[in-house]
């Protein structure tokens, strides 16, 4: 372009996706379990009240938004990735 060249990056953050050099979302994945997961925590030390309804209104404004933004995107199909989110979802059970 014009006598530059375009650095050569492992991975690359555009409108708040990270996306390896292999176009596979497994950084990102981590990165949003992982933020979930904090959450969680959050709402497990902070809430005595553990009653359902509760919980799921805490879930629902806290955990599941940061789980939904563009979803459609960085959505795992990869066995490991699949995995991790579930071993993430069980965290929510327990």
């Amino acid at each position: 372009m014009e006598g530059h060249y375009l650095t050569h990056v492992k991975d690359q953050k555009d409108l708040g996706i990270t996306i390896l050099e292999d176009l596979k979302p497994s950084k990102h994945i981590q990165a949003i379990m992982r933020k979930a997961s904090q959450r969680i925590g959050m709402i497990k030390r902070c809430f005595t009240n553990r009653s359902p309804t509760v919980f799921r209104q805490l879930y629902c404004g806290l955990v599941r938004l940061i789980l939904e933004t563009n979803s459609p995107v960085w959505n795992p199909w990869l066995k490991k990735d699949i995995n991790f989110w579930i071993r993430c979802n069980d965290n929510v059970i327990m």
